[in-house]
């Protein structure tokens, strides 16, 4: 068999079976914690019999699985296993041959349950190597050096000399341009609109300050907790994606699925189809005919992106910004240009005693890196969290990041919120402008209703607009409405 193989397929089935050695171990103490502590089988269901690769350990893996995630028994022990075995003759016959119940306590017998994390990393380390191997990438030389590095730094050492490669023999990379080069273009793409940024839906006064989110650069979206940040990109930034048609990538470490698709659901019912549905409703689960008539509508919008890919939503169970920029690698080579954050913070691998401000600066750096233009010209929008003493302010500015406030030096777009506070209903003026009939400019005011929420924006940058003002929304959050009203001055005066 082996014989009729080409030269190139014969050095990957020889590679292939090398790994099997360095993938053992991997393999012996992710099955053997299993066994041994079966409920953080729950922590890891991305783990599947694909996930291994010798035949050893995948027998063992099917049996653990079938008994406590599909037959949910409470416990793994021999007799158990041996009462699962009677109906599962296949699985006995090797189960025996590869040592029975005395083979599964001699491999847990020096395993911790505290280090399955790692145990993981390790076998997801290895079944990345294997599938490079597979893909026909040269690994066989590496793989002792592979064996002391984690799947980031194997990650990062391949992406340097990818990029080292390129950069020596292409031109493309870093040109250089006469300043009147492409000039004619520039100006029909200026005329024709394309140089205007993905506008937020249904805000003209924020789209004329910022200019929209232009591809090639980062918007950062801050505010305190519960000031509304992933609420504001549910309703203004993905609606706008959406109604533009373009393709977007949701990282989120602080909620799930469910969550955004519930979200969705309730936008669409009430700002596209205007039938009032409250989240409280959706949640409760007690519809009459009507209102399912209309979340069945919500559902159907939801899966008519499904052919076209509109949305992929991608949980991080751990936060690092290295994950996020291996997302924005995947997916912008699938063509997609909109990407969003939500939240950008410290990584989660983080120590005690690493200066966070440094690390969260230098995360932003190579987020930036990764996004603009010279390099995959997508756009990303990150929300994130202001210090605790901003709770107090009044007016927003560059000193309500905190420590890490050279996070916004890379941004294009810096844009804070908060609600509107109790004192501000009757005394803070907000503005709409109005044409006379002949062209003259005035302001009119527009009175608050003390019975409605309302937030407040301040763009505390903006490469492509202006700062001076801040910007007035009316904000229903249990029906997911937003509706902007107009522009006010607020003084730099913390609140009492």
């Amino acid at each position: 068999m082996v014989e009729e193989l080409t030269p190139f397929e014969k050095e990957r089935y020889e590679t292939a079976q090398i790994l099997l050695n360095y993938m053992l171990p991997a393999e012996a103490n992710v099955v053997a914690t299993f066994w041994k502590f079966p409920e953080v089988m729950y922590d890891f269901r991305d783990i599947e019999l694909e996930s291994f690769h010798t035949n050893t350990w995948r027998v063992y893996w099917q049996i653990v699985h079938d008994i406590f995630v599909e037959q949910k028994k409470e416990v793994v022990d021999e007799l158990t296993v041996n009462f699962y075995l009677e109906k599962h003759l296949k699985l006995k016959e090797k189960y025996e041959e590869y040592g029975g119940y005395d083979t599964i306590i001699k491999a847990g017998s020096y395993i911790k349950k505290e280090n399955i994390v790692g145990y993981v990393l390790e076998l997801q380390k290895w079944n990345a190597v294997y599938e490079m191997n597979k893909q026909g990438f040269p690994v066989k030389n590496k793989l002792s050096d592979f064996a002391d590095m984690s799947l980031d730094e194997i990650y990062a050492v391949l992406q340097a000399q990818i990029n080292n490669t390129f950069l020596k023999h292409s031109d493309s990379l870093n040109k250089s341009y006469d300043i009147s080069d492409d000039l004619d273009q520039l100006i029909e793409d200026l005329q024709s609109g394309s140089e205007v940024g993905l506008p937020y839906y249904e805000m003209p006064l924020l789209n004329q300050q910022t200019g929209g989110c232009m591809l090639g650069n980062i918007t950062l979206i801050g505010g305190v907790t519960n000031a509304g940040k992933s609420t504001f990109v549910r309703d203004v930034h993905i609606p706008s994606l959406i109604k533009h048609n373009e393709k977007c990538v949701i990282m989120i470490n602080e909620e799930d699925l469910s969550r955004l698709q519930r979200e969705l659901i309730v936008w669409y019912v009430n700002n596209e189809l205007h039938f009032e549905l409250h989240k409280y409703v959706l949640k409760e689960g007690v519809w009459n005919e009507e209102t399912r008539a209309y979340i069945n509508m919500a559902v159907e919008w939801l899966k008519s992106m499904k052919e076209q890919h509109l949305l992929t939503v991608i949980p991080f169970k751990t936060f690092t910004t290295s994950n996020a920029i291996k997302v924005i690698n995947k997916y912008s080579a699938l063509g997609v240009k909109y990407f969003i954050l939500d939240t950008f913070k410290a990584d989660s691998t983080s120590g005690a005693n690493e200066n966070i401000r440094i690390q969260m600066n230098q995360n932003m750096i190579a987020l930036y890196d990764t996004v603009k233009t010279a390099n995959k010209n997508v756009h990303l929008l990150c929300t994130f969290q202001l210090n605790k003493a901003s709770v107090r302010m009044k007016k927003y500015d560059l000193d309500c990041v905190g420590e890490a406030k050279s996070v916004m030096d890379v941004a294009s777009t810096g844009i804070m919120m908060r609600k509107l506070f109790d004192d501000e209903r009757e005394d803070l003026k907000v503005y709409q402008d109005e044409i006379d009939a002949q062209g003259i400019v005035h302001q009119k005011i527009i009175p608050l209703d003390p019975r409605k929420r309302y937030q407040v924006f301040f763009v505390v940058k903006s490469r492509e607009g202006s700062t001076d003002r801040q910007i007035v929304a009316e904000v229903d959050f249990s029906k997911n409405i937003y509706k902007e009203i107009g522009y006010c001055y607020i003084e730099n005066l913390a609140t009492s």
